[in-house]
C-alpha cells in the first residue's frame, strides 16, 4: 500500500519544485493516516476545522515594556544574538533550554516589528527539500508545533495555531527525476511524503489540471502553515522567562579583541558597548550588512522583495468535497 495522503478534494498548499532543510530528530504515527486494506490509496476519516481558533495579528504600535527584558542589561555575556525575530528568539529559547546558566543576550532594533520579516512571513513548513539538513529542522519544528510547545506554561502566551494541510509539489517530465531522488532522501529520514502519479493526483485532488504534470509528492503528515509571528512571540517571552536579556537597540560596530567580540548597540538615547565571546548573526535579510560590521564581507545573503497573495473564501465550503485551493480557512 501507499502511504497514507490527504481527504479527496481536501487543498493542500501547491508549491512547483524547489530547492533543498538536519537530520532525523523523530518519528510519529498519526491517527489521521488510516490504510484502506481494499484499495492502493488510503481511506480518510472526515476532516474537522479546528474550532474557534482565529490567527492573531500583530499589533500595531505594541509597547515595548510588553516584549522587551525589564532588568537592566549587563554588559557581559556568554552569547550575544543580533536579531530578535523569529530566529533570533528562537536561538536565545533553545540556548537556555541546552545550558540554563548561560548568559544571553538578543539585540533587536525594532520593538514593534513594523518592519522585521517574521511576522511578514507565509508562517509555512514543509519536509520536501534536497537538502537533508533542511528536512530535519522542519521535522522538529513540526515536532514542536504539535507538542513540544504545550509542555510549557500556557499563560505566558497562547500557543501557535497549526494548520497541518499539507504541500503538494508538482513535476513536469523533465523535473520528475529530481523529485525521485530528493523523496528517496526525504524517506531515509522517516518524512511523511508520498509520491503520487497523475491518475492518483486527479483521484486526490479532482480540481487539479494534471496536463503535463509527470508526478506529485504530497507531504501528508508534519507539513502546512501557522502564525509565523505568534511563533515568534512564544520564543521570546519564554525566552525572558527563562532569563534570555532583550535589549532595544541596532547594532552599530563589532570590535574585536583578545578574546571577545564587542558589540556596540545604540538605543534611543544612548550607546552602550556589550561584549562576550561567541555573536550569532540573526539578522535574516539584514545579515549581509551586520557581517561586514564585524569585517566579514560578502556573506551572500541579499534582500528580495517577494509578493503573496492570500485568497479568502466567502463561503464555508473549503473543507466540502470537491474543496477549494489555495483557501485557507
Amino acid at each position: 500500500h501507499k502511504p497514507p495522503l490527504r481527504a479527496p478534494g481536501v487543498a493542500p498548499r501547491v508549491l512547483s519544485m524547489g530547492s533543498g532543510r538536519l537530520r532525523r530528530y523523530f518519528s510519529s504515527t498519526s491517527p489521521l493516516s488510516p490504510f484502506s486494506p481494499s484499495s492502493s490509496l488510503p481511506a480518510w476519516p472526515p476532516l474537522l476545522p479546528l474550532p474557534g481558533r482565529r490567527r492573531p495579528h500583530p499589533p500595531t504600535h505594541p509597547r515595548p515594556s510588553r516584549f522587551f527584558s525589564t532588568a537592566l542589561p549587563s554588559k557581559r555575556y556568554d552569547v550575544i544574538v543580533i536579531g530578535g525575530g523569529a530566529i533570533g528568539s528562537s536561538v536565545g529559547f533553545h540556548l537556555k533550554l541546552a545550558e540554563p546558566n548561560l548568559r544571553v543576550c538578543v539585540v533587536e532594533r525594532d520593538p514593534t516589528y513594523k518592519i522585521a520579516s517574521s511576522p511578514l512571513s507565509v508562517g509555512s513548513i514543509r519536509q520536501q527539500f534536497s537538502i537533508p539538513e533542511n528536512t530535519a529542522m522542519s521535522m522538529y519544528t513540526a515536532k514542536f508545533l504539535k507538542g513540544i510547545q504545550f509542555e510549557y506554561d500556557p499563560s505566558l502566551v497562547d500557543p501557535i495555531h497549526f494548520e497541518e494541510s499539507g504541500y503538494l509539489v508538482l513535476g513536469s517530465p523533465r523535473s520528475e527525476e529530481g523529485i525521485r531522488e530528493n523523496h528517496k532522501s526525504q524517506l531515509g529520514q522517516e518524512a511523511k511524503v508520498a509520491l503520487l502519479n497523475p491518475s492518483e493526483l486527479e483521484e486526490k485532488f479532482p480540481w487539479l489540471n494534471t496536463n503535463g504534470i509527470a508526478v506529485g509528492s504530497f507531504g501528508y503528515e508534519n507539513e502546512g502553515w501557522f502564525d509565523p509571528y505568534s511563533m515568534m512571540m512564544w520564543f521570546k517571552k519564554h525566552g525572558i522567562s527563562m532569563g534570555v536579556n532583550f535589549v532595544d537597540g541596532e547594532v552599530i560596530a563589532i570590535n574585536h579583541n583578545s578574546n571577545d567580540k564587542d558589540v556596540v548597540v545604540q538605543s534611543p538615547g544612548t550607546v552602550t558597548t556589550f561584549d562576550a565571546p561567541v555573536v550569532v548573526n540573526a539578522g535574516g535579510c539584514w545579515a549581509r550588512q551586520i557581517a561586514s560590521l564585524a569585517g566579514i564581507e560578502d556573506v551572500p545573503i541579499v534582500a528580495k522583495r517577494r509578493r503573496v497573495f492570500i485568497f479568502h473564501c466567502p463561503e464555508d465550503i473549503v473543507r466540502v468535497e470537491p474543496g477549494v485551493p489555495m483557501v485557507d480557512s
